[in-house]
Formats: structure tokens, C-alpha cells, sequence
């Protein structure tokens, strides 16, 4: 996988003092907590990677706020048509809110604009971190509240987008700008998951409530029962009725054909009742470079009508021993398709054989050693059964893996595992906080290590204490990297910790939230960005963000979404 390009994701970065400390990121303020309007705003939008456009990545103030509409005035501010030949709508939405979107079909993208009917809160009733800039600076950059923006279809699920605020609090806007690639029919989803500031707030040490209500009537409902089966669907985008086509896109036959408007929902191709038994491949790599204006966003696409299947706790029968049922959940053939220098499937043999005689090692939290295990299992073969279709008919197993003996489990502890046929070695070292970076990249040929979670959940940490942190573990990264660059060095991001109302199966005051993630991992983003070529980057978010509900613990990814983060890990490793 090609070294991240990291100037063209657009961070929240500019210079903001905390604590004695100046924290690096892309919030648009001079060193006194000013915005520097002459660097942000000058001929440019402010850096934005994540909280914006999710479309064509390109420079300037284009890509993070879409141009208004062109045409006489009409619903909520829109004419009769956008930029670039597209149509804006005013949607139906709940009292609280509007939602318009613009959207071309022959260029199958377009503009959601979602804002407050009554404006926003006000920003002065609540502190939400200790630090009077970072304070101003999540306030003015963030806004109080946090949406998510998704495009579903029968082929091709898009990526979350995540609106950016626009700054007018006298409507709360926020923009999104989204496009398809594959040709067909996409349901809208517009959700609100935090509001008032309470995905941001590191003050105040409560469990971030989780609104996660669809703002578009005639939308699916959440399923709010933490402990049962159906607690996973309720992770699903809450997705509406209404419908965009995208009829620039590439051919895959869609179904049902583009012409034929669904009777009803796509629902977001969750619906297990429809997916055929027959399968029918599709030769994806047709669908690179149909992005907006030619550029590629990764994204899930189903490469088949095949089904593939995640077993996921429904509930814990008992609690010493500790054991769960465990129940089959059926989706479709997804594959994670990043095009460029990435192939659509994974080049096995090719990625053992630039393993050969290598030393991988990997170490972080329990996410990294969910990717540990996954890169076991893969580079023994093992990937189709125990990663990325876990099909056992066994639904009342005290283990994930109770019928498929040959899986290599994930178990807590450090381990070591070999590939005997390229004498591979690959271990694993339990260090959620990355202390042990430079004892570990001394060594290995191969270092993948990541971390977040434990900051961001029993430690509570403030930004600033984690950007401190990063600047220490990208320090040991670029020093490792420059006494070794024949090593390959792989940070993962954090990925999407599923939503919860309850703490499920974590009992325990927590701040994962989206918004919070993202932000730590703006941080990791910037701080490695002067990384010499041999430090990668894999956006385990990214990854997860649209697939919440296959997480088997409502936690961690064991499947095929895993099997998409292993195959990013590997391209970066042997690009």
C-alpha cells in the first residue's frame, strides 16, 4: 500500500496552546488561541480530514464547503438547481431539524445540508475541557452536535461522512458532500448520535448519552436492547426512504436494475432474507477511478451475491464460568476496495513471500491484538474460516471458534506464532499505551502498533494529554525508521468503538465516542506527518465505521471487517 498521502487529509491543525504545551492539529487557530484567518481562510478552507468532505480529496475550499446553489431562492435556501447540474430537495425531517440535498445523477454526487429549525445551543452554557482554547477551538470548529451521513445501496455501502460545521450558530449548519460509484439506486441516512457538545466534552466525567436518532422521517427505528441479538442490527445507519440514483456510475447489475425504483427500502442490503444462495462475482477493479471527479474513496462493495456470516454474542448464559451464546449473523460478500496500488483481493502468496524469514511484531491494546490474530490466521491460510466467514453452525459455543479447531484464537496475553512454510515469526506484546515502542522497534522487520482506547475509556484523558503522548510514540517511530528503513512500520488508527447506550459489555463510564475517536486520531495523523516512507498508515475507522453491527462483542472485529484491516496491514507492509 502506498505511504498516506497525509497533506491532502485535511486535519483539524494549526497551533493551539494547552497546558504548557503546544497541541498540534487542525483547528485554524494562531499560537494565542486566535483563528488565523490569513493561513485558514486564505484562498483555502481550514485542513479538515475527517469532520468534512468525504468526497474527491482535493485542495482547496471546494472540497470541505461545497459551493451554495445557483438559482432563485427556494426551499430552505436552495434553488431549482445546484452546482454542477445538481437538483436540490428539501427533505422531510423531524420538527427539530432541516435537511436538504443537492445530488446530480449523472455525476453521482452531491451536498446534504442538515441544520437546527430553532439554532443552536448556546455555547457559553457549557465548558466542555478545561482548557480555555481547546474549549473555543471544539466549540468553533466542532459545533455541539455530530451526524452521520450515509449513502446505502444494493452493491455498494459508502463510507460514514461526517458533516462539518459551517460556524453559523444562528443554524447550526452542516455540510456533507457524498458520492457513489456503482450504479443503482442509494437510500439517504441522516443521523444525530451526540448533541450539546456531549461527544466532545472532556470535563465532565459521565457516559456520553447517545441520541443516535435518525433527523429524516420514515426512517428505520433503533433497536435499543443492549444484550440480545438484535442489539447488533440497532448499530445499523438509520436509513430513510428516500432514494438517490446514481446513473453515472459503473454497471455491476445493480439490483434491482437502476431504471426500476425498489418498491420499498434498500435497507442498507442488511436484509439477510434477500441476499441469493447462487453466487455471482463481480470484477470490482471497474470500479476505481469512478469516484467524483475521477478520485477514489475506499469503500465497502459487495463483491458477490455470496452470503458471508459473523458469529456474535447474543447473550451471556453465564457469569463464572463466563460463557455467551453465540448466534450466525448474515451479511453480504463485502470486500474493503481501495483501488490504487491495492488489489481487489489479497495477494497471499505474494505477501508470505515478502515476509519471508521476517520478524512481525505487534503490540497496543486489544484492538491490535484483534489484527494479530487476524494476520495469523491469514498467513496460515486460515482466513477464509476463521476471519473472514465464520460459518459455524454451532450456536451455543462457550468459544468463537468452538467447531473450527484449526483457528488460531484471540486470547489475552503475549504470544508467538510462526508461518513454518516461510519462517515467518510473528508475536504479540500486550502495551495498550505503546510505552514499549523502542524496545520493540529495534527488531522487528515488520512493527504494527496503534493505540486510544484506554485513554479514551478508563483513563479519560484530554487531548492534550494524548497529543503529548503521540509526539512521543511518532518520535520513537521516526527514530526507529531512520537507524532501520529497510523496516516496514504500520500504526493503526482506532477504530469505531460500536455504539452503546448501556456500556455493553464494558461496565464502565466511557468516552469512545465517534467524534472523540476521530479526533485522537486526527492527532496520530499529524504527528506522523514528517514520518520517513517506511512509516504507514492504515484508517482502521474508516474501515469500521459502516460495519458497527459485525462487531461480535460490541467491542471488537473478528470477521471479514478484520479481514479488510489485515489486507490494508499487509499492502502497507509489503507495498
Amino acid at each position: 500500500m502506498p505511504r498516506q498521502d497525509f497533506p491532502r487529509r485535511r486535519a483539524l491543525a494549526s497551533l493551539l496552546l494547552c497546558s504548557g504545551l503546544v497541541l498540534v492539529w487542525a483547528f485554524g487557530l494562531a499560537p494565542g488561541g486566535e483563528l488565523d484567518d490569513a493561513a485558514a481562510f486564505a484562498g483555502r478552507a481550514p485542513e479538515r480530514p475527517r469532520f468534512g468532505a468525504r468526497g474527491p480529496e482535493t485542495a482547496g475550499a471546494e472540497s470541505a464547503t461545497p459551493p451554495p446553489p445557483r438559482g432563485p431562492a427556494g426551499v430552505a435556501g436552495f434553488g431549482e438547481g445546484g452546482a454542477g447540474g445538481e437538483v436540490c430537495t428539501e427533505y422531510e425531517a423531524v420538527a427539530t431539524h432541516k435537511v436538504s440535498v443537492c445530488w446530480s445523477a449523472a455525476g453521482c454526487e452531491g451536498t446534504v445540508r442538515i441544520s437546527r429549525a430553532r439554532g443552536c445551543y448556546d455555547a457559553a452554557e457549557r465548558v466542555i475541557s478545561n482548557d480555555p482554547a481547546t474549549d473555543a477551538a471544539l466549540k468553533r470548529k466542532m459545533g455541539p452536535d455530530f451526524y452521520r451521513v450515509k449513502l446505502v445501496g444494493r452493491r455498494e455501502v459508502y463510507q460514514d461522512v461526517m458533516p462539518a460545521f459551517s460556524g453559523d450558530s444562528s443554524t447550526c449548519l452542516y455540510t456533507a458532500r457524498v458520492e457513489a460509484a456503482v450504479r443503482g439506486h442509494y437510500n439517504v441516512g441522516v443521523e444525530l448520535l451526540y448533541e450539546n457538545y456531549d461527544g466532545v466534552d472532556e470535563v465532565r466525567n459521565v457516559w456520553p448519552p447517545l441520541v443516535k436518532r435518525s433527523v429524516l422521517k420514515n426512517a428505520e427505528s433503533f433497536m435499543r436492547r443492549s444484550q440480545e441479538a438484535e442489539y447488533h442490527q440497532g448499530q445499523l445507519a438509520v436509513v430513510s426512504d428516500e432514494l438517490l440514483t446514481c446513473e453515472g456510475g459503473t454497471d455491476l447489475g445493480a439490483w434491482p436494475p437502476a431504471g426500476k425504483p425498489p418498491s420499498k427500502t434498500v435497507n442498507a442490503v442488511y436484509q439477510a432474507r434477500e441476499i441469493p444462495d447462487s453466487p455471482t462475482a463481480y470484477d470490482l477493479q471497474a470500479v476505481c477511478g469512478r469516484g467524483a471527479r475521477g478520485r477514489w474513496t475506499p469503500r465497502w462493495v459487495a463483491q458477490s451475491d455470496a452470503p458471508l456470516y459473523t458469529k456474535v454474542r447474543a447473550r451471556k448464559v453465564s457469569r463464572k464460568p463466563v460463557i455467551f451464546e453465540w448466534i450466525k449473523q448474515r451479511d453480504r460478500d463485502w470486500v474493503w476496495l481501495t483501488c490504487g496500488a491495492s488489489k481487489q483481493a489479497l495477494d497471499l502468496d505474494a505477501k508470505k513471500a515478502c515476509l519471508k524469514g521476517k520478524k512481525v511484531v505487534v503490540i497496543g491494546d486489544s484492538q491490535l491484538r484483534a489484527a494479530y490474530f487476524g494476520l495469523v490466521n491469514v498467513l496460515l491460510g486460515l482466513a477464509d474460516g476463521c476471519v473472514r466467514n465464520i460459518s459455524s453452525p454451532n450456536h451455543e459455543a462457550q468459544s468463537l471458534f468452538m467447531q473450527e479447531k484449526s483457528c488460531q484464537e484471540n486470547v489475552k496475553g503475549t504470544h508467538r506464532h510462526r508461518v513454518p512454510s516461510h519462517g515467518i515469526d510473528l508475536s504479540f506484546h500486550d502495551d495498550a499505551y505503546v510505552d514499549k515502542c523502542g524496545k520493540h522497534a529495534s527488531s522487528a522487520d515488520v512493527l504494527v502498533l496503534g493505540f486510544g482506547q484506554h485513554p479514551a475509556s478508563k483513563k479519560h484523558w484530554p487531548l492534550s494529554r494524548f497529543n503529548a503522548t503521540m509526539q512521543s510514540r511518532a518520535q520513537c517511530l521516526r527514530t526507529a525508521a531512520a537507524a532501520r528503513p529497510r523496516a516496514s512500520l504500520v500504526w493503526l488508527m482506532a477504530p469505531k468503538y460500536p455504539d452503546t447506550q448501556t456500556g455493553y459489555p464494558v461496565g464502565v463510564k466511557d468516552w469512545r465516542t465517534d467524534p472523540r475517536m476521530l479526533l485522537f486520531n486526527d492527532i496520530a495523523r499529524h504527528e506522523l506527518r514528517q514520518a520517513p516512507r517506511n512509516v504507514h498508515v492504515v484508517e482502521a475507522f474508516d474501515i469500521t465505521a459502516p460495519m458497527g453491527h459485525t462487531s461480535s462483542d460490541q467491542a471488537h472485529y473478528n470477521n471479514f471487517v478484520l479481514h479488510g484491516m489485515v489486507k490494508e496491514i499487509l499492502d502497507a507492509a509489503c507495498p
